[in-house]
């Protein structure tokens, strides 16, 4: 059962990058809701190779937005989600990988010349 949810969640994440990248606002504000969603799913933060899909998609969006709005709303998720799982967290390593991915959802808009 277990595997087979982290299968469901695997092709959800693979289908929102790609959305993450459509010119249609309605579709990337889909696409944003869904990784809202994730972070509050234990199949997804307690698996280390689903937790990295997440995290790819946040900069996936930062690499290929073109709204500045979404990258915002972006940022707002993962501090959200920081904040979820910091609760429940008892190791600080996990933090840190959350605040880098912070870093770098910034980088890759610098890089990209896009603006958030």
């Amino acid at each position: 059962h277990n595997s087979r949810l982290q299968s469901g969640w695997h092709s959800i994440l693979a289908c929102v990058k790609i959305a993450l990248r459509n010119e249609v606002v309605e579709v990337v504000d889909a696409a944003l809701h869904i990784l809202s969603q994730s972070w509050s799913e234990p199949q997804v933060v307690s698996s280390e190779n689903l937790f990295s899909e997440l995290k790819s998609c946040f900069i996936e969006l930062m690499a290929h937005g073109n709204h500045v709005e979404h990258q915002s709303r972006a940022i707002e998720i993962v501090k959200e989600g920081v904040s979820l799982i910091l609760d429940g967290l008892s190791e600080k390593d996990e933090g840190l990988e959350l605040l880098l991915l912070l870093c770098n959802m910034g980088s890759t808009a610098l890089i990209h010349g896009k603006s958030c």
